[in-house]
């Protein structure tokens, strides 16, 4: 009966082959997640950036026409009582579209919490499997 042992060097090549296989594949979901967690943040401030825009755009028209048509319309002796209840009014829907900004803001996760969260359990997995 023959019974050599497999040739050392071909072992240990074969087991950093397949490392540094593994390492590149860890490496390569990692990176495309941080791509999409881009792509994610990318997006919402897209869209913070709309919403304030139009809120400002929309609070700064409404002023004006409003205020020149309930000038225009309003009795001279109820003007004043008007213009101080839209002034309250359009205050009211400043407050609303800082408070829906605010939400956005308060709702975002940190930038790169899942792929941090990824390593971290890589890390964990390889310190285990070396004990």
């Amino acid at each position: 009966m023959d019974r050599r042992l497999p040739h050392p060097a071909g072992g240990f090549l074969e087991a950093v082959r397949q490392l540094s296989a593994e390492l590149l594949h860890t490496v390569h979901d990692r990176l495309q997640l941080l791509g999409v967690e881009f792509q994610e943040q990318k997006h919402r401030f897209l869209q913070i950036l709309l919403l304030a825009a139009v809120g400002s755009m929309c609070a700064m028209l409404a002023v004006l026409f409003l205020g020149f048509a309930l000038v225009w319309v309003v009795p001279a002796e109820h003007r004043a009582a008007v213009l101080a209840g839209l002034g309250v009014l359009f205050l009211g829907l400043l407050a609303f579209c800082i408070a829906r900004l605010m939400a956005h803001l308060d709702a975002s996760k940190g930038l790169l919490d899942s792929t941090l969260a990824e390593l971290k359990a890589d890390r964990a997995c390889i310190l285990q499997d070396e004990s």
